[in-house]
């Protein structure tokens, strides 16, 4: 993963996000990360401010899914860039990742340091 933009962190596992931020303050980057445990609240965010932003999305969610935020932004006309962020073992969740022009890869949980490069602007 390289991104220069600031970080989202959609997951529904407090846990799991604790770990991805701590993952991501260990690497020293200035950079904005926010985090939501629901998907429709990170949709509505990026409604409002834009879609500049790098999102680190679990799949497994309940209320929204994040199959179902990535078509909700396709529809809303949104692409941040996303990257799929999960501990599914669906060779299909692989795959359906090329139908999307902004969704850029799949990462397994749980995150290292080694799957990210940051770029600083």
């Amino acid at each position: 993963m390289k991104t220069n933009r600031p970080i989202i962190i959609i997951d529904d596992d407090p846990v799991s996000i604790f770990l991805t931020r701590e993952i991501l303050n260990s690497l020293e980057i200035e950079m904005e990360v926010l985090a939501f445990e629901d998907a429709n609240r990170a949709l509505h965010f990026l409604n409002e401010k834009g879609d500049n932003y790098t999102i680190l999305l679990d799949l497994n969610m309940p209320l929204m899914s994040g199959w179902e935020f990535v078509n909700s932004c396709v529809e809303q006309k949104l692409s941040p860039e996303v990257y799929i962020l999960s501990s599914s073992v669906n060779p299909r969740d692989i795959e359906r990742i090329d139908q999307y022009d902004f969704v850029r890869s799949f990462l397994s949980k749980p995150l290292n340091p080694e799957m990210l490069e940051i770029e600083q602007s």
